[in-house]
């Protein structure tokens, strides 16, 4: 993992991006909706899990949000695949319109 990213680990941070809804209180921030073919999905180094707060409501998946909360790095695998590298505990979740 790249140091300039790492050195965030263990801090508060503002993310903007788009919101791909994993399960329950789970969901994916990506930059873009148009970076990635939805059947290949976004490189690992392109997505960060964020824990939210609460479920997200439908109009938050259709917008730009900015997420806030405490950032970690380290891999999370799941079945002996590394499913994501960039963690973030969301405080608060709100759209940018």
């Amino acid at each position: 993992m790249p140091e300039s990213i790492k050195r965030f680990a263990g801090q508060r941070v503002e993310m903007v991006g788009h919101l791909l809804p994993i399960e329950g209180v789970e969901a994916l921030l990506v930059e873009s909706l148009k970076q990635f073919v939805p059947c290949q999905g976004p490189e690992i180094n392109q997505i960060v899990h964020v824990a939210l707060p609460e479920k997200p409501a439908m109009e938050t998946l259709q917008h730009r949000v900015k997420v806030i909360g405490l950032f970690s790095v380290g891999a999370t695998v799941m079945d002996g695949y590394c499913v994501d590298i960039y963690q973030v505990r969301a405080e608060s979740v709100t759209v940018i319109e």
